[in-house]
């Protein structure tokens, strides 16, 4: 049966099967902020601050799988590759792997590409299909991802890629945070900190996603180095203003 594979950009490209799409992500229930997260960016309510890239599969006119990669609308943005699912009954078809292809040839030639994509595979499996899409792994000692994908001409490595996009410890300013920047630290920076044994979180909050979705990002920070790269962020507390930041701008 042949497979039709639409892309959908909220507020740039919507085809008719944008509606199969947020059809199926109603049931999604991997977690509440995964779950949350992935029908707001999918309805476009992020569509102004985030590009959101969805590839829809469909056969004779019904859904079948779907993929999603997504950035910020800004400079030397930092990517989340991921939401990957096929129904169960159509797996190990090739779908996927059609899917991939689709993706890999549409993300290289978007002039808005970010620097780099990541996603957390979780299972050696995963790793396998995703690695001759240049994906390879990002965390020292692990065999079952996070993954780290290189785009345009990032580093091979992501400690390579950390030791570019970071830097030397330069002067650091100050700015509220906004949801655009997600992925700067629930990707780039969970996973720079998981390659020297610690983990991302801040008092009453373990993620920019669950900041969002908590409507807490008015007491939210960022904090940004003299590339406008996010070296951190941080959460004003009775107490004063709690940082987490990248080990050299500490």
């Amino acid at each position: 049966m042949q497979t039709k594979i639409d892309i959908y950009i909220p507020g740039e490209v919507e085809p008719a099967t944008k509606a199969l799409l947020c059809e199926n992500v109603k049931d999604v229930d991997r977690g509440q902020y995964y779950a949350d997260m992935l029908r707001k960016r999918s309805a476009g309510e992020l569509a102004a601050v985030c590009t959101d890239i969805y590839y829809i599969a469909t056969q004779e006119g019904a859904f079948v799988s779907r993929l999603w990669n997504g950035w910020g609308k800004h400079r030397d943005a930092i990517g989340n590759f991921g939401n990957f699912q096929t129904n169960a009954e159509l797996r190990g078809q090739g779908i996927g792997r059609q899917m991939l292809e689709v993706w890999r040839e549409h993300v290289r030639a978007r002039e808005d590409a970010p620097l780099a994509l990541f996603c957390n595979a979780g299972a050696e499996h995963l790793v396998k299909l995703y690695a001759p899409y240049g994906f390879r792994l990002a965390v020292d000692g692990t065999t079952v991802g996070p993954l780290y994908c290189p785009l345009g001409s990032s580093p091979a490595t992501f400690r390579e890629f950390c030791a570019d996009y970071y830097g030397e410890k330069q002067t650091m300013t100050e700015k509220p945070a906004t949801v655009e920047y997600r992925h700067e630290i629930d990707c780039l920076l969970r996973f720079a900190l998981l390659n020297e044994g610690e983990n991302l979180g801040l008092p009453g909050v373990g993620s920019m996603e669950e900041a969002y979705l908590k409507g807490l990002l008015d007491d939210m920070l960022l904090y940004f180095n003299e590339k406008d790269h996010v070296v951190g962020w941080g959460i004003r507390t009775a107490d004063g203003v709690c940082r987490q930041l990248y080990p050299t701008y500490r």
